[in-house]
Order: structure tokens, then C-alpha cells, then sequence
């Protein structure tokens, strides 16, 4: 997926994901699920609003080179898509489950990216490893 992508072009659908990640977790919120929700989305929110502050500080240092458009036809923007179009009628039980896919989906996103490792800046590749060890 990622192996003929530009390294401004990997950066910039990372923040996109992150960004849309922040977007369905706070149609979650809106949700008012109890239990552990509450503290699970403010965490993941926080950790997604990190994640966009690294890469947009990776991204500073292409400077002309970055583009307007960003590629949002991935496979995590797909499934969000689909969540975020089913979320009022997803049974809040089952919310976990389609959650745990969006981020099962997250993390092969990271590990396909850290897989062309090599072809990376370095600056790019050590932040790449770092968030997805933090998922």
C-alpha cells in the first residue's frame, strides 16, 4: 500500500487518519456509553492529537514540497467511513468490537509503513516506530 508513496505523502494520510480517528472517537463520545468509554476516549483522543503534533512537526521539514490533497481512499478511512455512517444504529455493545477493528486496521496501517522502513527519512522512520509502539 505504502511502497510507492512519497515520504510527505505517508506523513501527511497519517495525520488524515489520526484526525479522523479523533473525529469518530468523538462520535463515540456523543454516544454517552458508561463503563470504561468515558476515560478510553479521552486517552485515545489525546494520544491521536500527539500523534498529529509529531508528524506535523516531521511535515514542517518538507516545507513547499507538502500537498493540498490528501489521499483519504484507505483502508482505515473506508472502514471509519462505514462506522461513522452506521454509529446511531451500532448497538452500543457492539460498538467495542468495531472499534478494536478500526484499530486492528490502525496498527497494519504502521506496520506496512515500518516495513519500507529503509526508503524513509530517518527522522520519519523513528517516529513511525515510535507511535506504533505506543498503539
Amino acid at each position: 500500500m505504502h511502497q510507492n508513496k512519497t515520504p510527505i505523502e505517508i506523513t501527511q494520510e497519517l495525520i488524515a487518519i489520526h484526525t479522523t480517528r479523533n473525529e469518530v472517537l468523538d462520535k463515540i463520545k456523543e454516544k454517552e456509553i458508561g463503563g470504561d468509554w468515558p476515560g478510553k476516549i479521552s486517552a485515545l483522543h489525546a494520544q491521536s492529537d500527539q500523534f498529529i503534533k509529531e508528524l506535523m512537526a516531521e511535515l514542517s521539514n518538507f516545507g513547499d514540497a507538502v500537498q493540498s490533497n490528501v489521499d483519504r481512499t484507505d483502508e482505515y478511512h473506508t472502514a471509519s467511513q462505514n462506522m461513522l455512517n452506521q454509529i446511531d444504529s451500532i448497538n452500543p455493545s457492539d460498538l467495542s468490537s468495531e472499534w478494536d477493528q478500526l484499530e486492528k486496521i490502525l496498527r497494519k496501517i504502521y506496520r506496512d509503513i515500518l516495513e519500507i522502513g529503509s526508503e524513509l527519512p530517518e527522522s520519519l522512520a523513528a517516529i513511525v516506530a515510535a507511535q506504533a509502539g505506543r498503539l
